[in-house]
């Protein structure tokens, strides 16, 4: 398995479909109508693993990540893996990946958002095991 960098065609594809699987419904619906704006959608960068699923011998996304620069900061994120495959090391491969390439252009600091939300508890340890440190919890928008 590799990690490829994915295109515009994959987010509608392959990405919401395993945003929406990973999301709380709110969480969802507020991520697609602000992430998917052309101020935003046109300047992420994503990263994934595919796999050919054993079941329908199509290609699956199973793990994706990137960045957004906004406002001068490298943002990571639209993080997800398939809980059927987390804890296989997929998200801490293409985050490796992603921080690199965002040190190699330059990145002093990077900034990781996640939702204060009790199904997202486990994403902040996860990032805490990487390093990061909680800045703060931004307000709802909803």
């Amino acid at each position: 398995m590799r990690i490829k960098k994915l295109v515009f065609d994959d987010y509608a594809r392959y990405c919401l479909p395993l945003i929406k699987k990973t999301m709380p419904k709110e969480v969802y619906e507020d991520a697609v109508s602000v992430l998917l704006g052309p101020k935003y959608l046109n300047s992420r960068i994503l990263y994934g693993i595919k796999i050919k699923d054993p079941k329908t011998g199509r290609e699956r996304l199973v793990s994706f990540s990137g960045w957004i620069l906004f406002d001068r900061k490298f943002n990571v994120s639209w993080t997800a893996t398939d809980p059927e495959f987390q804890g296989c090391g997929f998200c801490s491969r293409i985050l490796k990946l992603v921080f690199n390439k965002i040190k190699s252009m330059g990145a002093k600091s990077i900034v990781v958002e996640t939702y204060e939300h009790p199904k997202f508890y486990s994403a902040l340890v996860f990032y805490r095991k990487l390093g990061f440190k909680l800045y703060a919890f931004l307000p709802k928008t909803t």
